[in-house]
């Protein structure tokens, strides 16, 4: 294509027409309703100079471009400081505020990384005594949630317990160092606590068969059984199903639910019509990576 910059050209100048009308039309007060559609002017200004044959200078209203983007910037950056001017201005933050504080460091460096280059820009220097605040709140909150861990303690004050390691994992490694070494220990020794609690739990646990019904669905054979437990399983993690063909003997594993709270299993598969299968099932948990269990239930059996 021999006169490919006749076309270049052509393009160029119906950019340079347009980008002009665009620049024209911008509302000569800038205020934080309308910067974006000075900004997108500006991103036409800078598509149209990566244009063969493009040139600042055939921009004759570029000087109002230039005006635009700089009050369109500093009404963003205003904005930001002013939110950055609020935090600081707090005599302590709290952990509610640390979304606040996040969100703002994001702010700041997608100001600085976006707006670099723009007419006007500064750059926004985040003000690391947030940082510092943050760190306290986080502190403070650590020893306030393993201060709160009762002495004498029920499965029931798992999520207590579970909040303070949160709190306290969420800490520095100075932080910690800084932490009286009695809070470190009265945590540690509360979720030991914890977890003899939820092996007692569910070693006492007692499983009841409830029923058991048989059935087939598009020509495959069914068997559904139900049970219930006596105790407290809210430690259960889930129950383990074994099957056999014979009441007292041969029980291999079938299944793990994967919903302690689904107390019932359908096996659906490996039957064999006319065939009586029995069932039992105990709950599980898991500690330190061993499982502990509660007896067996008594057996559910039904005739697929």
């Amino acid at each position: 294509i021999t006169n490919k910059w006749k076309l270049d050209l052509a393009v160029t100048k119906a950019a340079e027409k347009t980008l002009i009308a665009q620049i024209d039309a911008l509302n000569p007060v800038v205020s934080a309703e309308n910067t974006a559609q000075v900004f997108s002017a500006f991103e036409a200004y800078q598509a149209y100079m990566q244009m063969n044959g493009s040139s600042d200078t055939k921009i004759t209203n570029k000087w109002k471009l230039d005006l635009a983007v700089t009050k369109a910037v500093s009404i963003e950056k205003s904005a930001i400081e002013t939110k950055q001017t609020a935090l600081v201005a707090k005599p302590a933050l709290t952990l509610e505020d640390k979304a606040a504080v996040d969100a703002l460091k994001a702010e700041i460096d997608a100001f600085n990384t976006k707006y670099k280059g723009y007419p006007g820009f500064t750059e926004i220097t985040y003000n690391t005594g947030l940082d510092t605040k943050i760190e306290t709140a986080l502190y403070q909150d650590a020893v306030e949630k393993i201060n709160a861990i009762p002495e004498e303690l029920t499965y029931a004050d798992k999520e207590t317990v579970e909040s303070a390691r949160a709190a306290y994992d969420a800490l520095s490694d100075g932080q910690k160092d800084a932490l009286n070494p009695s809070f470190k220990n009265k945590l540690e020794s509360a979720e030991k606590q914890i977890e003899l609690l939820a092996v007692k739990s569910v070693e006492s646990l007692k499983v009841i068969k409830n029923h058991s019904t048989a059935g087939k669905t598009n020509g495959k054979s069914w068997i559904k059984i139900m049970w219930s437990t006596q105790g407290d399983d809210s430690a259960v993690q889930g129950y383990e199903i074994y099957k056999s063909t014979k009441k007292n003997s041969g029980y291999k594993y079938a299944f793990t639910t994967k919903n302690p709270e689904n107390k019932w299993y359908k096996n659906t598969a490996g039957l064999k019509k006319g065939t009586m299968y029995y069932y039992k099932v105990r709950a599980f948990v898991e500690v330190d990576g061993q499982k502990y269990y509660s007896d067996w239930s008594n057996k559910a059996y039904r005739k697929a």
